[in-house]
Protein backbone atom coordinates (compact mmCIF):
# COMPACT_ATOMS: atom_id res chain seq x y z
CA UNK A 1 0.00 0.00 0.00
CA UNK A 2 0.89 3.29 -0.27
CA UNK A 3 0.75 6.02 2.14
CA UNK A 4 2.12 9.71 3.03
CA UNK A 5 1.40 8.87 6.66
CA UNK A 6 3.87 7.41 8.71
CA UNK A 7 2.52 4.41 10.20
CA UNK A 8 -0.52 4.08 8.51
CA UNK A 9 0.37 0.26 7.92
CA UNK A 10 -0.18 -0.26 11.33
CA UNK A 11 -2.89 1.24 11.36
CA UNK A 12 -4.11 -0.77 8.83
CA UNK A 13 -3.01 -3.59 10.85
CA UNK A 14 -5.50 -3.29 14.00
CA UNK A 15 -8.41 -2.37 11.45
CA UNK A 16 -8.13 -5.88 9.57
CA UNK A 17 -7.14 -7.76 12.90
CA UNK A 18 -10.78 -6.14 14.22
CA UNK A 19 -12.90 -7.16 10.90
CA UNK A 20 -11.30 -10.74 11.15
CA UNK A 21 -12.16 -10.42 15.01
CA UNK A 22 -15.61 -9.44 14.20
CA UNK A 23 -16.42 -11.57 11.54
CA UNK A 24 -15.16 -15.04 13.45
CA UNK A 25 -12.19 -15.27 10.99
CA UNK A 26 -8.60 -16.85 11.95
CA UNK A 27 -6.12 -14.59 10.17
CA UNK A 28 -2.05 -14.13 10.51
CA UNK A 29 -1.59 -9.81 9.61
CA UNK A 30 2.31 -8.98 9.26
CA UNK A 31 3.70 -5.81 8.64
CA UNK A 32 6.54 -6.15 6.14
CA UNK A 33 8.46 -2.97 6.39
CA UNK A 34 8.27 0.18 4.37
CA UNK A 35 10.17 1.83 1.62
CA UNK A 36 9.90 5.19 0.98
CA UNK A 37 5.88 5.48 0.83
CA UNK A 38 5.19 1.97 0.36
CA UNK A 39 4.34 -0.21 3.21
CA UNK A 40 3.70 -4.14 2.96
CA UNK A 41 1.57 -6.07 4.62
CA UNK A 42 0.87 -10.20 4.97
CA UNK A 43 -2.45 -11.51 5.66
CA UNK A 44 -2.93 -14.88 5.66
CA UNK A 45 -6.39 -16.36 6.03
CA UNK A 46 -5.83 -19.47 8.19
CA UNK A 47 -9.44 -20.05 9.08
CA UNK A 48 -12.81 -18.66 7.70
CA UNK A 49 -15.17 -20.15 10.59
CA UNK A 50 -12.71 -20.18 13.59
CA UNK A 51 -15.44 -18.31 15.86
CA UNK A 52 -19.03 -17.14 15.78
CA UNK A 53 -18.87 -13.94 14.36
CA UNK A 54 -20.51 -11.09 16.08
CA UNK A 55 -24.01 -9.57 14.53
CA UNK A 56 -23.99 -6.51 12.50
CA UNK A 57 -26.59 -4.95 11.38
CA UNK A 58 -26.59 -2.03 9.50
CA UNK A 59 -29.18 0.63 11.18
CA UNK A 60 -31.31 0.90 14.02
CA UNK A 61 -33.08 -2.22 15.40
CA UNK A 62 -37.09 -1.90 15.70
Amino acid sequence: MRSCIDGFGRVLIGLLTAMADDYGALVMVEFGGRQGEVETIAIALLETAFAAGNRFELGARA
